[in-house]
C-alpha cells in the first residue's frame, strides 16, 4: 500500500492512515452495497440493524443521525429487499423493533468471507499483547470517528455557508 506524503508536516502518521483507511473502507462499502444492491446509507445501517438486532427505529436514527422521516424510507427499502422486518416490541406495543432476516444476510455473507477471514489470519499473526493493544487503538479510533461525527452533524457552526 502506497500512501501518499501528508500534505502539512503537522499531519501526523497516525492521521495519515487513519485518513487512507477511511478511504479504503469507504471504496469497500461502496462496493459491498452495490454487490447487494443498496446505497450505501441503506448498507451501513443494515449493518447496525445485524450488529444490533431488536433495534427500534428511533435507536437507528439516533445512531445514525437520520431523521425519523429519512429512516422510515431507509426501513421500508430494507424491508422491500428482504433484509429487515418490522416486528412488534415485546415491551412497548406502539414500537416496532427492527430484525434481520437471515436467510437474506446469510446470503450476503460470502461477500464478507474472504476479507474477514484475511482479517482474523492477521489479527493471529500478534502476540497477544499486540493484540489487546491493537484492539484497543481500533476501539478509541472507533469512539473518536463517531464523537466527531456527532460534532459535524451537531454543531451548526461546522456547516459551509455555501451549498
Amino acid at each position: 500500500m502506497k500512501i501518499p506524503p501528508p500534505p502539512d508536516p503537522a499531519y501526523g502518521r497516525l492521521d495519515q492512515l487513519a485518513s487512507a483507511f477511511s478511504n479504503y473502507a469507504a471504496m469497500l462499502d461502496a462496493a459491498l452495497a452495490d454487490a447487494i444492491g443498496l446505497s450505501v446509507t441503506d448498507h451501513k445501517a443494515l449493518g447496525l440493524i445485524v450488529q444490533q438486532p431488536g433495534m427500534t427505529q428511533r435507536q437507528l436514527a439516533d445512531q445514525t443521525q437520520l431523521t425519523s422521516g429519512a429512516i422510515t424510507g431507509l426501513i421500508d427499502r430494507l424491508e422491500r429487499a428482504g433484509f429487515v422486518q418490522r416486528q412488534p416490541h415485546p415491551q412497548d406495543r406502539r414500537s416496532v423493533v427492527l430484525m434481520p432476516v437471515a436467510d437474506r444476510i446469510g446470503a450476503i455473507n460470502h461477500l464478507y468471507q474472504p476479507l474477514s477471514s484475511a482479517i482474523q489470519a492477521l489479527d493471529a499473526s500478534y502476540p497477544a499483547a499486540q493484540q489487546r493493544l491493537i484492539h484497543q487503538a481500533l476501539g478509541s479510533l472507533c469512539d473518536l470517528l463517531q464523537q466527531h461525527t456527532q460534532r459535524l452533524r451537531q454543531d451548526p457552526q461546522v456547516r459551509p455557508s455555501q451549498r
